[in-house]
């Protein structure tokens, strides 16, 4: 459950904003700032790496997933679903708990949640982290990656 989806959320690419080019793990491209995320905090297990960028995946048929791309790190990427793909399975509760505890009221928040790919023999096996999400308050472009106090979620639920 989030407040304004992905789109609405952070900035189309056709905006006049000035840009910039960096390196990512889907080659070079321009960003724009409104664009950029700041986690003070960093990821959990990316310490250091504290400025990330949201870009649209090239890949057709991948639309509700983006890349948070580390400005920190060329090579540092993940790929992101807006928790509303698993929205019947986080309680609504745990959410607003965890709007709280990152200091973000829900009218200004994005949760997103890292996904995962793994090959298999059918193909690949998509799952998003529903332990930690990250929460987004966007208009002051400020995350923190939030792990949920209730146990009950899964590190992988199957997209």
């Amino acid at each position: 459950m989030s407040a304004m989806p992905m789109t609405t959320a952070i900035q189309a690419e056709t905006t006049e904003e000035p840009r910039r080019r960096i390196k990512s793990r889907i080659g070079e491209v321009e960003i724009v700032d409104s664009n950029v995320l700041t986690f003070p905090r960093g990821l959990l297990g990316f310490d250091g790496r504290s400025e990330y960028a949201v870009l649209n995946l090239p890949n057709p048929g991948m639309e509700r997933f983006k890349l948070l791309q580390s400005l920190d790190d060329p090579g540092l990427g993940f790929i992101v679903t807006e928790a509303a793909s698993a929205a019947n399975e986080i309680d609504p509760n745990d959410l607003q708990d965890a709007y709280k505890q990152c200091d973000v009221r829900p009218c200004d928040a994005l949760t997103l949640l890292i996904v995962s790919a793994r090959r298999e023999a059918e193909g690949v096996a998509l799952s998003a982290n529903l332990r930690a999400p990250i929460v987004v308050d966007v208009p002051r472009r400020i995350g923190r990656q939030h792990v949920m106090s209730n146990g009950r979620y899964p590190i992988r639920f199957e997209l």
